[in-house]
């Protein structure tokens, strides 16, 4: 019995190894992604507007110095909200009046793993504003439900694509929208359960909830790494 007791915590063991070297990767496939459109957004501003361009680099700096030293622990939801407006200073300075970004944050202790939410504002922008540039309002929400704590992104862009959805759900989605995939992928692996996508009129919205109840082993095993 002690042996196959052994055999078995030895094997989860190796499957908590496993998933976050799996995590870990996702994880570090995201920095990149966010660099190269920061970059981009931010060469832009370079000629016209160099004073903006300094302020939006040490956004920049600041997003990335804080999610690099944090690969793997789980963050409090407002460091992650943190990074977000320093993402979304960058996008506004583009943009200007034609973009609203506003925030709707009721206080939690949650914690999660960071970025997870910036990218789903930077696909509410890219994918649901850009391509029409008519005005467009993002709302980035996190409220206390029954089941956890729901973090929400929604936009009053063009929609999504309902085969977009569905290659979401299925696994199958092109690189287009790697962000989208990554997070899905991360959050099921974290708490079982990926993102829900809602078509509005106009827009989209985007959700996922974090179960306080039945975390994952794999989720409290980062927990602990944090402590």
């Amino acid at each position: 019995m002690i042996s196959t007791q052994m055999e078995v915590a030895r094997i989860q063991n190796l499957k908590e190894m496993a998933s976050k070297a799996e995590f870990s990767a996702l994880q570090s496939k995201i920095n990149p992604h966010f660099l190269f459109n920061a970059l981009n957004a931010i060469s832009s501003l370079i000629r016209l507007r160099p004073d903006d361009a300094r302020g939006l680099i040490a956004n920049l700096a600041d997003f990335m110095r804080y999610n690099l030293e944090r690969t793997q622990d789980l963050i409090p939801i407002s460091d992650a909200i943190k990074q977000v407006k320093d993402y979304v200073a960058i996008e506004q300075a583009r943009f200007g009046d034609k973009l609203t970004i506003r925030f709707d944050i009721e206080t939690t202790d949650t914690n999660i793993a960071p970025l997870l939410i910036q990218p789903l504002v930077e696909n509410a922008i890219r994918h649901g504003f850009q391509p029409s540039r008519r005005p467009c309002d993002v709302i980035i929400a996190v409220r206390e439900i029954a089941q956890g704590t729901e973090i929400s992104i929604t936009d009053t862009g063009i929609g999504i694509n309902p085969n977009i959805v569905e290659q979401l759900y299925h696994g199958t989605i092109d690189s287009h929208h790697i962000g989208l995939m990554n997070v899905h992928q991360r959050l099921i692996m974290l708490y079982g359960q990926g993102l829900t996508v809602e078509p509005r009129n106009p827009g989209t919205r985007v959700s996922f909830v974090i179960n306080h109840k039945e975390p994952s082993c794999f989720a409290l095993s980062l927990s602990k790494t944090n402590t």
